[in-house]
């Protein structure tokens, strides 16, 4: 057995202190924003440890972690380890320095463009596909629970409308119009929880087709994703009381053959 004395100190690490470490890396060398940065890099350590490892730990017999299994032990972790620091290196150094040099990097936002549009339909589906196999009763034969990887796949769901939203802002200020504040990644926070509740305050607006297009689909989406929320709750606490009451009185009858 090999003495990785150092994974549950790292692991503290990347859950409690990475999420900080943007921000002093931008005071240290004075870029700004800070919070730009801050939401970029935030949001992948999101999708990266409460998307991907949740359904991971939720699927045990997926190809992937079989795949990273065989590769760890045939290298003896090296591999692993190179990709997690090359990980790392990006998410907290890279990432926050492209973001802000000279305050002005529209061609980088156009690629988030893409990664986020990428992103929001592989939530759509991870959402609806575990929504379904609760529903389904199939529980036990992917996902253990499906809490985790839900919660997480609704986090980064969001995540992704924000910063796509504040990418295509970025890239023309026009493309929406409303009162906004000195912190705009908020602003854009504030605008997507509340359009995907479908409160819609309007004090944020899109003016151009593009975003109106995208606003109207994140509306329909959510109204979809709820309604397979609500059958998917119902389903699992009738599935639950259900177990409950098998069990017991089949508990029941074990204590009185124990005691006879």
């Amino acid at each position: 057995m090999r003495d990785d004395w150092w994974v549950k100190p790292l692991s503290i690490f990347a859950y409690f202190i990475g999420p900080i470490l943007p921000f002093l890396i931008e005071i240290v060398i004075s870029l700004q924003p800070v919070t730009a940065a801050h939401l970029f890099a935030t949001y992948l350590l999101i999708h990266e440890f409460m998307v991907a490892r949740e359904i991971e730990y939720h699927r045990p017999y997926s190809p992937s972690v079989k795949f990273m299994a065989h590769v760890e032990e045939l290298f003896d972790g090296c591999l692993i380890r190179i990709y997690w620091l090359i990980k790392y290196t990006f998410l907290f150094l890279f990432l926050p320095i492209v973001i802000n040099v000279n305050g002005n990097v529209h061609w980088f936002f156009r690629y988030f463009i893409i990664v986020c549009i990428m992103l929001i339909v592989s939530d759509t589906y991870r959402i609806i596909d575990i929504l379904r196999q609760t529903i389904a009763g199939k529980r036990g034969v992917l996902y253990v629970s499906p809490l985790a990887p839900l919660v997480a796949s609704y986090i980064s769901f969001i995540f992704s409308f924000t910063i796509l939203h504040y990418a295509l802002y970025s890239e023309n200020n026009e493309l929406y119009s409303g009162r906004f504040s000195s912190v705009i990644t908020v602003d854009f926070l504030y605008f997507n929880v509340v359009t995907f509740t479908t409160l819609g305050y309007g004090d944020i607006t899109p003016t151009h087709w593009a975003t109106r297009l995208i606003v109207s689909g994140e509306n329909i989406i959510s109204y979809i994703l709820f309604a397979f929320t609500i059958a998917a709750v119902m389903n699992f606490v009738q599935k639950a009381n259900s177990d409950q009451e098998k069990s017991t009185p089949h508990d029941h009858n074990e204590d009185q053959r124990n005691e006879t």
